[in-house]
């Protein structure tokens, strides 16, 4: 009984209870490998912090990007918004905002973040909550470059950045005023 399918392709009751069991053990302070969030990943919704970031220059407003790694087993190279998974670790949004600064936009800085939509999308990798900010940025980030917004976008593009940047950019004029404009 305790090893019937619960439905076609499905755990059985006894995967369950080994699943539920695990994720008994699991810490949320402990370091998660990669394997181990993308597999959680796909079962779960998980919390998206997103921070399009734009800065006028002479061609007018532009919006930052970056390309993800090689190895990305998503989005290998395509280029993206910043942007990070919310942690259980995280006591608030700003420990996300620290390490989303820290590992994409350093040595930049950018204004505080204008919560601009919420927004639920399924993606590759599963469903994200998708809490959107946009930001000013100051500076140049040590990786990526800024595209004017009144120009096509470089390809290949993730897929879901392309509507966060159509999203943010409906926010634009909130940030003229660090434009000087």
């Amino acid at each position: 009984m305790g090893t019937q399918l619960l439905r076609e392709g499905q755990l059985t009751r006894r995967e369950v209870g080994t699943f539920i069991r695990l994720c008994g053990k699991l810490e949320h302070t402990q370091p998660w490998t990669l394997e181990l969030f993308e597999a959680l990943a796909r079962c779960v919704v998980c919390a998206a912090y997103e921070v399009v970031c734009f800065q006028y220059r002479p061609e007018g407003w532009c919006v930052f990007l970056a390309r993800r790694a090689t190895n990305d087993i998503y989005w290998p190279n395509e280029w993206h918004s910043p942007g990070t998974i919310l942690r259980a670790t995280d006591k608030t949004l700003t420990d996300a905002l620290k390490r989303l600064m820290e590992r994409e936009l350093a040595p930049a800085t950018i204004s505080k973040p204008i919560f601009t939509q919420l927004e639920l999308n399924r993606i590759r990798r599963g469903t994200e909550l998708r809490l959107i900010h946009i930001a000013y940025v100051i500076g140049m980030p040590n990786h990526g470059q800024f595209f004017p917004v009144d120009k096509p976008l470089p390809e290949p593009l993730m897929d879901h950045h392309r509507s966060l940047i159509e999203i943010a950019l409906t926010g634009l004029p909130r940030l003229n005023r660090f434009a000087g404009r």
